[in-house]
């Protein structure tokens, strides 16, 4: 983000770190009570894993893994999993739709994912077409 005051530029540079956590936050504030947010960035890739919930005892029940490829700009979505209790409240969809923020301010323009058989309908609600290379692998330009 850059602001331009009388010919002088400021830029505001936000650590990997404030990036995903403000990416995530966006989106699912007000439906969760704590986080846990896990940051791998090594070599061509980033790799994060964004934990939720309403209690502090079910931590890993509601999460998302997406993994950034810098090199081919592409993004993976490994995991998506939401606590029963809390499926169709909404959590699901806000966490993709961080993970797609998320790729796409890290100037990535594909989002695939290798979805389970009972799951494909939701991911073709959210817009994920057949991968062009991949069979079973969905796909959504950001």
């Amino acid at each position: 983000m850059s602001n331009t005051t009388d010919n002088l530029t400021v830029v505001e540079t936000h650590s990997l770190d404030e990036i995903v956590a403000h990416t995530f936050r966006a989106f699912v504030s007000g439906l969760i009570n704590t986080e846990k947010i896990t940051i791998d960035n090594t070599f061509n890739r980033i790799r994060v894993v964004y934990s939720t919930s309403t209690q502090p005892s079910q931590l890993e029940f509601t999460r998302i893994q997406v993994t950034i490829h810098k090199q081919s700009k592409e993004a993976w979505i490994g995991d998506l999993l939401v606590d029963p209790d809390r499926r169709f409240t909404g959590i699901g969809t806000r966490l993709v739709e961080a993970a797609e923020s998320l790729a796409l301010a890290m100037d990535v323009a594909i989002v695939n994912v290798w979805p389970l058989h009972q799951s494909s309908g939701f991911w073709r609600k959210m817009g994920y077409r057949p991968h062009k290379s991949m069979s079973r692998a969905l796909s959504k330009a950001v």
